[in-house]
């Protein structure tokens, strides 16, 4: 079998050498609808429907091998529009594999298989296949390298994009305009520095209030392959704020839940699974659900993650191979997902009788206060109050039993919540609420708000344009994903910002930041070509950067863009 295709592949490769374009596509594990008998998928449905005469309950169903052998699967449309992009954007004598990056054990498979018929199985392992392997995964660095990837997975069914004509929540369509900030790239969206523009996407950024339940939220919903392809760049063990908030969380939480270190936990948009490293540590079972590549790096870090977007799907699978949750995490996530009611519901359905969901995420109250304006971009679809997030979860039966304030990302909210009356709820939660309340009405807070950011966007662009007319240099320090809305926005080139520096290892140095030149760099340049000004880019940790900064070496000053532009001298 395997020199048959090996044959095969040398025949093409000699022929495209003297004739015309060849392209070799290496399907993986490929099944649907007329599929030979002798493969896997087709084989577990026939073998069940043989089995369903089975008297009792539940039917033995050998397998070969023990069943915990992983396999990649791609449904046969998705393979087809695969390589219709691969034939349409491959190099001459090209070799692409097409498949998929989740890994589903083999067990799993004929359980689901077994559901289907509403009868359960129990698994009885065989003799292994001949030649079989514990683990069959493509590698498809390639098609992600070429920009395919983002194709392969809209084509993979993870939505469209979506204009919101109806709030997210309560499905009201009384939506208010509150802030327009033009038509924005997607945030990680970072070309090569050298390479020659090309066309790029952009979406309208605009911010919309539910007069109804108060919902602030985006009004475009962008197709979530776009925005988080599998290699997405984020990584939170990088950032000791987040380390140190995952970590007070796990503290936090075994303290005013009583946990005893026994008890599953399941963090949404695991990430790298840094979050669930406190709670393992602690002595807690885990299971992280994370879309991206970073699965595969909490996987080997020992962190057990299920490669996957969120919704039922997952959560079941979550069930079926782990058990119910007592706390369920989404952190810097849970305003990212589009379908939230179906994520609320996934959740619920992971969760113990007595279980917690335990959500952080921007808070409103915070963007308003500190004009964080740069926040607004197409993953944060949505910005939580206390009282809109609260909206949101007693419509699926769960009320908030503890809520705060958290210092990270500038400003954000962490909310315990749990099934009505299972918890005892804090006086923490109507504190808050009093709070927002007492901030006045959220209207007219929203109407100044966008006079604040246009006012904010006039005076920086003139802070910066005045000394650069002057000779002046002025780089920018850091390019997190705020970063892209505040330079897009205020419209800044690189006849302004000569450049940005990362932190060397920085996948975005030798980039440029989306939607323009501006190439990201490594921060030894500032240092060594000392400009006279350093635009704090990351500027709601400004008061930690600059006396960083300064002890480093760097000898100009400091512009801090929000929430008022000022100049700071080292």
């Amino acid at each position: 079998y395997a020199a048959g295709k090996i044959l095969h592949e040398v025949m093409a490769v000699n022929y495209g050498r003297h004739f015309r374009r060849v392209t070799i596509v290496r399907p993986h594990n490929v099944y649907g609808t007329d599929m030979g008998g002798e493969h896997v998928i087709p084989q577990f449905v026939s073998r069940m429907r043989s089995l369903l005469s089975h008297p009792t309950d539940p039917i033995p169903f050998t397998i070969q091998g023990t069943g915990l052998q992983t396999r990649s699967f791609v449904y046969v449309d998705d393979f087809i529009d695969g390589v219709m992009i691969v034939l349409d954007r491959a190099e001459h004598l090209g070799i692409y594999h097409i498949g998929t990056l989740e890994e589903v054990r083999i067990e799993t498979v004929a359980r689901l298989v077994a559901e289907h018929y509403g009868r359960p199985i129990k698994i009885v392992p065989g003799p292994p296949a001949d030649g079989g392997t514990n683990r069959r995964c493509p590698d498809i660095t390639k098609i992600m390298r070429n920009g395919m990837i983002q194709e392969l997975v809209r084509t993979a069914g993870t939505g469209t994009s979506v204009v919101v004509d109806r709030c997210q929540v309560c499905g009201a369509s009384d939506l208010e305009s509150v802030l327009f900030l033009g038509y924005l790239p997607p945030v990680n969206q970072m070309r090569p520095i050298g390479q020659r523009p090309h066309e790029q996407p952009a979406y309208p950024a605009e911010l919309l209030r539910c007069r109804t339940c108060q919902l602030v939220q985006l009004g475009l919903i962008v197709d979530p392959g776009i925005l988080f392809p599998p290699e997405y760049p984020y990584t939170s063990g990088t950032t000791k704020i987040l380390r140190e908030n995952f970590a007070e969380l796990q503290r936090e939480s075994t303290a005013l839940l009583g946990l005893e270190g026994t008890e599953l936990v399941v963090d949404v948009g695991s990430n790298d699974g840094t979050l669930l490293e406190n709670f393992r540590a602690a002595g807690h079972p885990v299971c992280g659900v994370e879309p991206t590549l970073m699965a595969n790096l909490a996987n080997e870090r020992g962190v057990r993650t299920i490669m996957s977007f969120f919704g039922p799907a997952a959560a079941a699978r979550v069930v079926r191979e782990c058990g119910v949750a007592q706390i369920v995490t989404a952190t810097n996530v849970f305003a990212h997902i589009e379908g939230v009611h179906e994520i609320v519901d996934s959740v619920v359905a992971m969760m113990a009788p007595d279980g917690v969901f335990i959500t952080e995420s921007h808070y409103l109250m915070a963007l308003i206060e500190t004009l964080q304006y740069d926040t607004i971009y197409h993953e944060h679809l949505r910005h939580y109050s206390l009282e809109s997030i609260a909206y949101l979860l007693g419509m699926h039966g769960l009320e908030v039993v503890h809520a705060k304030r958290i210092p990270t990302h500038g400003g954000s909210i962490r909310v315990y919540a749990a099934r009505r009356g299972a918890r005892t709820v804090q006086p923490t939660v109507q504190a808050l609420i009093t709070e927002e309340r007492g901030a006045g009405p959220l209207d007219g807070r929203l109407q100044q708000f966008r006079r604040r950011v246009a006012q904010s966007k006039l005076a920086l662009h003139a802070l910066l344009r005045d000394p650069v007319a002057k000779g002046a240099r002025i780089f920018g320090v850091g390019a997190p994903s705020r970063a892209s809305t505040l330079i897009n926005y205020v419209g800044l080139d690189r006849e302004i910002l000569s450049c940005v520096v990362e932190v060397k290892g920085s996948y975005k140095v030798g980039k440029y930041m989306p939607g323009t030149l501006i190439p990201v760099v490594d921060e030894a340049r500032l240092f060594e070509d000392q400009p006279e000004y350093a635009l704090l880019l990351s500027w709601h940790i400004a008061d930690e950067l600059m006396p960083k900064l300064t002890a480093r070496g760097f000898r100009g000053a400091y512009i801090v863009p929000l929430p008022e532009p000022r100049i700071v001298e080292g």
